[in-house]
């Protein structure tokens, strides 16, 4: 729900209704899997479910930008986006991804979608590609804008890329360092910073770092 919207899914179909008076404005046939609204609540997107793409399995992410290690299920490949108003679809065509949708976020105004293999950038307006080219990597965990493009964290690994994804950096480096804290790149985690240190925390473990020591 947003601040005036309540958007549910009954059976195979997608609903948006009015807080104030319960009016439907959207009743449409689509096997969801996952309901969000866009940034600027203007939109209200859908994810298609599992059931409708075949896409099974789960994946874990854990990342300091707020995603919890908590497992995060594979779902459907294609998202739709209604227009909450009108309850027509905002875009002109729905995104496909190459894989099972797992995550998503919202940053610089745009849509960043990951899915099992990868991520990429999204206008959430219209629908179409923000980057060129995919984020090619397995466990990608989040995306943050800078003055040269956008950090992309994956793994233990962080890389940037320019503002049409193309990587700049050749290698990629560790999110994790000058701690003395040490994860794999198969290892899942998540930090919690204080003005005093920081907390790192696994399924397995926690761990606390004081500033400067």
């Amino acid at each position: 729900q947003n601040e005036d919207k309540i958007a549910f899914t009954a059976g195979k179909t997608v609903f948006l209704i009015n807080k104030s008076d319960g009016k439907v404005i959207l009743s449409e046939k689509y096997d969801a899997g996952k309901l969000f609204f866009t940034e600027d609540n203007k939109s209200l997107i859908a994810v298609e479910n599992k059931s409708s793409s075949l896409v099974g399995g789960a994946i874990k992410a854990g990342f300091t930008m707020g995603l919890s290690l908590i497992g995060k299920k594979v779902i459907g490949k294609e998202l739709i986006a209604f227009d909450v108003n009108s309850g027509k679809e905002a875009w002109k065509k729905p995104i496909k991804l190459d894989e099972g949708f797992v995550d998503y976020q919202f940053e610089d105004g745009k849509l960043f979608l990951i899915h099992e293999d990868g991520a990429k950038l999204f206008d959430y307006h219209t629908g179409e590609d923000a980057w060129k080219k995919e984020f090619k990597r397995k466990k990608v965990k989040g995306v943050e804008k800078t003055s040269e493009g956008y950090i992309v964290y994956y793994k233990n690994k962080k890389h940037l890329v320019d503002n049409t994804g193309k990587k700049i950096w050749k290698k990629p480096q560790k999110v994790i360092k000058n701690v003395d804290f040490e994860v794999d790149d198969e290892e899942e985690f998540t930090t919690f910073s204080y003005d005093k240190g920081t907390i790192f925390v696994t399924p397995y473990r926690i761990e606390y770092f004081q500033n400067g020591e």
